[in-house]
């Protein structure tokens, strides 16, 4: 682990005693940094794997054929009760 920078406050100020916009642009930036780090530390594959446009494009393009298949597996099944549920015929005894 690396130690965190620390920055004089001398640093803070310019040779006129105004404020030092670069170093307190850069220790914003640090700052939000080492907050994504801190997330990246805690996330699964999962939560890394749908921040990439192409793998999240994946899951989804899989997902609607998942969603498909069980409608249509839903209404194979619902013609399936249908036929066995229907009255059958009653056909002419056959006599020879």
């Amino acid at each position: 682990m690396t130690k965190p920078i620390k920055i004089d406050s001398a640093d803070s100020f310019n040779l006129q005693g105004q404020p030092n916009l670069e170093v307190q642009r850069l220790a914003v930036r640090v700052r939000q940094l080492e907050q994504e780090l801190a997330q990246w530390r805690t996330w699964g594959v999962v939560e890394i794997a749908v921040r990439n446009a192409n793998v999240a494009e994946y899951c989804e393009h899989w997902k609607g054929r998942a969603l498909k298949a069980e409608r249509d597996l839903d209404e194979s099944r619902q013609q399936i009760a249908d036929l066995t549920e229907a009255p059958r015929p009653m056909l002419p005894e056959v006599r020879e």
